[in-house]
């Protein structure tokens, strides 16, 4: 059995996307010849450690929140100081590759490093998972120490997303990401299309990790009351973004010329959002036909999942970037055993169209009339898109664990 350390800003039982990857994926670790350890913040929250909690170190929450676990006193003065340090830094300068979680958590953590280090079995692998660049920093400094080999794992493209206007601070960000990644062994990120950018531009070799799902949804207790109270109806679940109203704008102009379709939103928010949401269903005149409702437990969305016509996905239309095609929402992945299709509402060239046709689970749908001749499709043929279990199995958390620990052999083995 091998050992590999994991750094990662959040670990459960914070309920978000950096939590759930390695959370989930943890817990098949030992079934494929890897034993986990995990170097991460202090969380509370709504999901079970997948791991023991002995294999776990906690150093301080978010590095963006104030207060600290009670470690030794020098952590918590060197957090302070690389804090005010920190506030000093002008948000126009503020590197992709290089974040105030440096100042934050990397410089406090190595006062502790040898510390660190010790209370773990030496680690045959190490991985951290950016964002923050904390994360990768600690990594490479632990790869380092304990002369053995790193992964960088993306869930967000660093340096090579950067958006300024400043050709300059672009291509520092550039060379801070390689230098940091220069004595990494491999990359992981979680689409084909982010894998080709990254590993073009650094030349590691590099491996598709999905963040895969975890269940499968087989709810049918309130059925019944929903099919009566919310007869005939779509269904969205998230946290809306910015980039995704272009999406939401479209499949509501849509929905005004089908009143007999209802559309159910469980929005995380943000409050500003919900209401650019919801001037859209005014605009189109379709408040009569669409829900907002808050947040509830899992269980409950999964049930509002199963009895909908169809459940979305929104992403954005743009197709200006080069890394938009890869962008896969989390909950996406989650829909794909559900018993229901998926519609999925993005630019024409999103991978997940490739998904999607692979597991015969829905389509995307760039305009308004492929949303009307999906709907249409839907409606004549109910029973289309049931997908095909042996395909939606290889997006399974187990499975992506299996490829990430063959990709951790291969690395290890190949340093020995």
């Amino acid at each position: 059995m091998k050992n590999v350390l994991i750094v990662t800003q959040h670990f459960p039982p914070i309920n978000n996307v950096a939590a759930r990857r390695f959370g989930w994926m943890s817990a098949y670790f030992e079934d494929f010849g890897w034993r986990p350890y995990v170097l991460t913040t202090v969380s509370e929250g709504p999901l079970s450690v997948p791991i023991p909690e002995e294999h776990c170190i906690r150093l301080f929450r978010h590095p963006h929140r104030n207060k600290k676990m009670n470690s030794s006193k020098s952590m918590s003065a060197a957090r302070n100081r690389y804090s005010s340090i920190s506030s000093l830094v002008p948000n126009n300068i503020r590197l992709r590759s290089f974040d105030n979680t440096v100042l934050n958590w990397y410089l406090p953590i190595l006062n502790e490093l040898d510390w660190i280090i010790d209370k773990f079995p030496k680690p045959d692998l190490v991985i951290g998972s950016y964002s923050p660049s904390a994360s990768l920093l600690l990594a490479r400094k632990i790869s380092i120490k304990t002369n053995t080999p790193w992964i960088a794992d993306f869930r967000d493209l660093g340096a090579l997303r950067n958006l300024s206007s400043n050709t300059l601070l672009k291509w520092i960000d550039s060379k801070v990401e390689k230098c940091i990644l220069s004595r990494a062994s491999g990359i992981t990120t979680v689409s084909n299309n982010l894998n080709k950018l990254l590993s073009e531009k650094y030349q590691i070799s590099t491996r598709t990790i999905y963040n895969g799902y975890n269940s499968c949804y087989k709810h049918n207790s309130n059925e019944t009351y929903l099919k009566q109270n919310y007869n005939n109806y779509i269904h969205y679940a998230g946290t809306i973004y910015s980039h995704q109203l272009p999406s939401i704008k479209l499949l509501f102009e849509v929905l005004s010329e089908y009143p007999d379709i209802n559309l159910m939103f469980r929005s995380l928010g943000p409050d500003s959002l919900n209401e650019e949401v919801i001037k859209f269903a005014n605009q189109f005149n379709i408040a009569n036909q669409f829900t907002l409702l808050p947040p509830v437990e899992p269980d409950l969305i999964e049930e509002e999942q199963d009895a909908a016509i169809l459940n979305l996905v929104f992403e954005e239309l743009d197709k200006s970037s080069t890394w938009g095609a890869g962008t896969l929402t989390g909950k996406f992945l989650k829909l794909l055993p559900v018993n229901k299709p998926i519609l999925s509402i993005c630019r024409p060239d999103n991978e997940m169209a490739d998904i999607l046709a692979y597991t015969d689970k829905g389509r995307v749908c760039s305009t308004k009339d492929e949303i009307i001749d999906f709907l249409t499709f839907i409606r004549e043929h109910p029973s289309s898109f049931s997908g095909i279990m042996k395909n939606i199995n290889d997006y399974s958390t187990r499975m992506q664990a299996l490829k990430l620990c063959d990709f951790m052999t291969e690395l290890s083995n190949h340093s020995e």
